[in-house]
């Protein structure tokens, strides 16, 4: 499904919980202009405020309207017009950066996107969860919503949900049909089952023609 979008990470927080999320995060965003990248700017969440290179700090000044979740930042005006190192960072009056309520928490998973730990724990994710996203995606519509709102799109998650676990269902039971009827596949299932947790043939009687198993006595 691509990578995971940063609202996914809001309270309460993965890490909070003891949940380490393993997913590829969002790329730095390049600075069509050529200067400094917001990776190059020191981030305190304790103190919500940016450092800019130069050590100069970057507070909090708004919150964008088009996007609630998003905020400013921006430095003075008097350290922006008198830095050595303007011409690297900005043509403006002052730097300002732009970013989402959890962008310590994006940090973070950048940060621990480069362990080795993490490296080894996606390996092993990819093969499992990647082409179940890609069936509910490509073959039963979850590309797009069906209907606007969030308990709707509930719904939607679930339904597609319980199509891919029926056709696993159907595919484990499919090696036991071999022209039998559903019930004779699911009793030789159940067979297998039983063997599985070592019981004896002998425990359980076959169906009788009501449909009914009976357990055996000695």
């Amino acid at each position: 499904m691509g990578r995971m979008p940063v609202a996914i990470m809001r309270r309460p927080r993965p890490f909070e919980v003891g949940v380490r999320l393993v997913s590829p995060p969002q790329p730095v965003p390049k600075n069509r202009a050529g200067h400094f990248t917001i990776d190059r700017f020191d981030y305190d969440e304790a103190a919500d405020e940016f450092t800019c290179p130069a050590g100069q700090p970057l507070r909090s000044v708004k919150k964008a309207l088009k996007h609630g979740h998003k905020r400013t930042y921006r430095g003075s005006s008097q350290m922006c017009r008198g830095c050595a190192s303007k011409t690297l960072c900005t043509k403006q009056e002052t730097r300002s950066l732009t970013v989402g309520s959890n962008h310590g928490a994006l940090r973070r998973l950048r940060a621990d996107s480069q362990t080795d730990s993490f490296r080894q724990l996606y390996r092993r994710r990819a093969p499992v969860v990647e082409g179940v996203f890609a069936e509910a995606k490509q073959r039963h519509g979850l590309r797009r919503a069906w209907r606007r709102g969030l308990a709707k799109m509930r719904v939607q998650c679930l339904l597609i949900a319980a199509v891919i676990n029926f056709k696993r269902l159907v595919a484990a039971f499919g090696r036991f049909l071999s022209g039998r009827s559903l019930w004779e596949a699911l009793w030789s299932a159940l067979e297998l089952l039983l063997a599985i947790l070592h019981l004896t043939d002998n425990q359980l009687s076959p169906p009788d023609h009501r449909g009914h198993a009976h357990l055996m006595t000695a």
